[in-house]
Parts: structure tokens; sequence; C-alpha cells
């Protein structure tokens, strides 16, 4: 019986929130599983500095004896930007010197900022990180083209894949729903001040937030704008909770500065809920106006609250986007469709091996 090709998984591991973990999970528990031998290794852990530091070299050194006592027949590489890409450089540079292909998989929604401002070295590491790699994965069209540019190359597309559940959520009405990182950066202040802005019109909206970040720093302008018994602002919750939650949504906002593709946005589309969401990054590949949602621009109040004022005084027009929303990311970005489409880029990778 032929043996299965082994996969050297680099990416982040358990003890790291965000979605990059999600995505690497639910990846690794799927039907890839069985179709390769997979074996993953941690670069990264949140937590202190020295944390940080042990996390990388304990990485390394497990890369290293796995590339010289269990010879893998591709490397699969799962990138950010910024300092996790230069952790991940080593892992590609390890991986070149014992000559074994290598996909690098790029989850990064500021990648082109990050190759913008980066110095002409770094630029030329990034420059050799990609177009050194067998296969590129970008994560919609929109990514596609900036990873393009940077490499040179022609990378495929994987979006993010998501566990659909078998029916719909059964959301409150006028339930707001966040989930991220508290802050500028995924525009919570923003989506604080729109719901301020319409709540005396809706008296049973409410917004429930959930994630790290600066938590207090929303309470308090909660507070500031009288809507602090409507705004329940949790810490960040388990993926279960996280899942009961976005059922239960009219509405799931996410108002960001920058994004890849976001999987809070894909698992509330998911779980039937419609999206107001800021045009950027791979966003407008996967939702479209008036269909899924709505698409705003980023910092832009006024928009946000027009938006949100629409699916509470539409509360049908609403359920109808949610339910076109979940038939779209079944077909998608399914677990099954993105297994299929990721397989093809590590097959790939093998098959030169």
């Amino acid at each position: 019986m032929r043996r299965k090709a082994r996969i050297l998984v680099v990416g982040p591991g358990p003890n790291s929130a965000g979605g990059v973990w999600s995505v690497l999970s639910t990846l690794l528990g799927s039907d890839l599983s069985r179709r390769y031998e997979l074996r993953h290794v941690a670069t990264h852990r949140d937590g202190s500095g020295s944390d940080k530091l042990k996390a990388a070299l304990g990485g390394y050194l497990r890369i290293l004896i796995q590339l010289v006592t269990n010879r893998p027949d591709a490397v699969w590489i799962n990138t950010s930007a910024n300092a996790s890409f230069r952790r991940k450089s080593i892992a590609m540079a390890l991986t070149a010197a014992f000559g074994v292909p290598r996909v690098v998989h790029v989850h990064a929604g500021e990648f082109a900022d990050y190759y913008r401002d980066a110095s002409p070295p770094e630029q030329a590491l990034i420059r050799w990180g990609l177009g050194g790699a067998h296969r590129v994965v970008a994560l919609t069209q929109t990514w596609k083209t900036v990873l393009d540019d940077i490499s040179g190359g022609d990378a495929v597309v994987v979006p993010n894949p998501v566990a659909v559940p078998e029916s719909a959520g059964s959301s409150t009405p006028g339930t707001v729903v966040f989930l991220g990182r508290y802050g500028e950066q995924k525009g919570t202040p923003t989506l604080v001040r729109a719901f301020a802005q319409v709540a005396s019109e809706f008296p049973d909206a409410r917004l429930i937030a959930a994630g790290d970040g600066d938590r207090e720093g929303a309470i308090a302008l909660a507070q500031e704008l009288g809507v602090a018994d409507r705004f329940e602002a949790n810490g960040w919750l388990a993926h279960a909770e996280g899942q009961a939650l976005l059922a239960t949504a009219s509405v799931f906002v996410l108002p960001s500065l920058e994004e890849g593709l976001p999987v809070a946005l894909l698992e509330a589309m998911a779980a039937g809920a419609p999206v107001i969401a800021s045009a950027v990054g791979g966003i407008p590949d996967i939702v479209e106006e008036g269909v899924h949602g709505y698409l705003i621009p980023p910092a832009d109040q006024a928009a946000l609250a027009r938006a949100l004022t629409e699916v509470f005084a539409d509360p049908a027009s609403a359920e109808r986007m949610g339910a076109a929303a979940r038939a779209h990311i079944a077909a998608t970005c399914g677990v099954p469709v993105v297994v299929d489409k990721l397989d093809e880029a590590l097959r790939a990778a093998v098959t030169r091996s």
C-alpha cells in the first residue's frame, strides 16, 4: 500500500488567539488529514516576549528535526505579515536548505502595506519567500493580485474554510453582534458611535461584542454616549461560545480599516446573519452589496448608522439577505470545498518533490 504524502504544517498553535489558528485548526481536523500525513509545528504563541521567543526557537528546532529525521514531501507554511512573516522566513530558509518544496499560505489583510513600508532588504526577503514557493495561496482574487504583483508568480485562490451549521441561527430581533479585537483597527469606536446614533429610534436594539484588545475603552465610550445599558462587551470567547452568539445575531458588523478574509464574518454569514462590513481587503470578494448585506467605507459612522437603520427597519429584507449569505458561504467556503482547493495546491508541491 502506497504511503500517504507527508506534509509538515508550520503556523500558529492552540495558544494563539485569532483567525489564522481558527483556519488552521479547522483544516487540520478536516478530510485533509485523511489524504495526507500532516505534522503540525507551531512557531508562535500568545504571551510575553520570552514566551514568544521560546515558542519560535522551539518551533525551528522541531522543523529541523522533522527535515532531518522524517523528511516531508512538502512544507505548508501559514503566515501573516510583519513579525509573522519574519518568523516564517526562517522556516522557509530551513526548507530551502533541505530542498523540500514549500506552499506559502498568506493570511494577512495588511500584507500590501507591510511590503510597501518594508526596507529594501526586507522587501527582497519577501519576494524571495513568495517567489521561491512552489505554490502561494491567497484568500481571495483581490489578494491574489497583490501577491502576484510582489512575487511575479501566479497564486492560487483558496478562501478560508467555514463549518456551515446544519440549520441557520435563531436570531434575536435588534441584536447587533461584533467579534474581533476592540480598537480602531477593527472599527469598534465607529460601531459604538453609529449604534448610539440610531439607538433612540429603535429601543429594542442592543449591541453585543466579544474579543480582546481595548475592551475598557469601548465600554467607556458607550457610557459617554449613553448606551452602556444596551452594550454588552465580553472578553475573548471560546469558539463554541462565539458560534452561539453569532446564532443570535440579526446583523453582524465588522467596520475594519483593513482585512484579509475575516473568519468571524464568514462564520456569521454561515449562521444566516446578514452583514455590514467595510469594503476593504477580500471582503468585497465575498459580500455582495444588497444581496448578503451592506458594504460601507471604513471609519464612516454615517454610512454604518444608515445600514443599521435599514436592517432594523426592514427585518424581512435582512432575513432574506442572511439566507442568501448562508447559501453563498456553503457554496464557496464550506470545508469540503476549501479542502479540495487546498488539496490541489499541496498535491502540486508533493508531485514536484
